[in-house]
């Protein structure tokens, strides 16, 4: 198995690099070659044996962020997607964590592992982060700061108060 992981490594470089440098001399959108780079991250996860390993978690990170983010130039020319770019990365950001979540944890039989989670929370972060820049930059500026500044204030507070009281009971029992 080894032996194949390390062919692919070294093919897969050699397509990073080739595309590279069509890239460099105009002959390839930079956008095929974040494609190609996560097509390679890909295949790097399936070949490594996919979530038999959690450690290849880290081969599907990029593979996943990659294929979120190569569209975005595309997107980006349209005017109205143009003055959501902030927001669009930060949405497309979260789907490659849900992404990675759900291919990683699909054939797991037990995902209470709190190790396999990480990809969600982050996911639903990202995109609560997302929602609330798209809600302040589009509606009523006293809304948009309320949401900003104390409604995530109040979250955190909440959240962290909710972890030190599910800590205390757990040292209790």
């Amino acid at each position: 198995m080894k032996n194949n992981s390390s062919r692919a490594i070294g093919i897969i470089f050699i397509l990073i690099g080739v595309g590279a440098l069509l890239s460099t001399m105009n002959y390839m959108n930079h956008n095929v070659i974040m494609l190609m780079i996560s097509i390679a991250f890909f295949a790097l996860y399936f070949v490594r044996g996919g979530n038999k390993n959690y450690y290849n978690l880290s081969l599907l990170m990029p593979a996943c962020i990659l294929l979120m983010l190569s569209p975005l130039e595309t997107l980006r020319t349209y005017s109205f997607f143009n003055k959501l770019d902030s927001e669009i990365t930060i949405l497309a950001i979260a789907t490659a964590f849900f992404l990675m979540y759900f291919m990683h944890n699909f054939w797991v039989r037990d995902i209470r592992n709190r190790k396999r989670h990480w990809p969600l929370l982050v996911g639903i972060v990202l995109s609560a982060v997302g929602i609330s820049n798209y809600i302040s930059n589009t509606y009523d500026v006293a809304v948009g700061n309320f949401i900003l500044h104390y409604a995530w204030s109040f979250i955190f507070i909440l959240l962290g108060i909710f972890i030190l009281i599910k800590e205390f009971f757990k040292k209790k029992l």
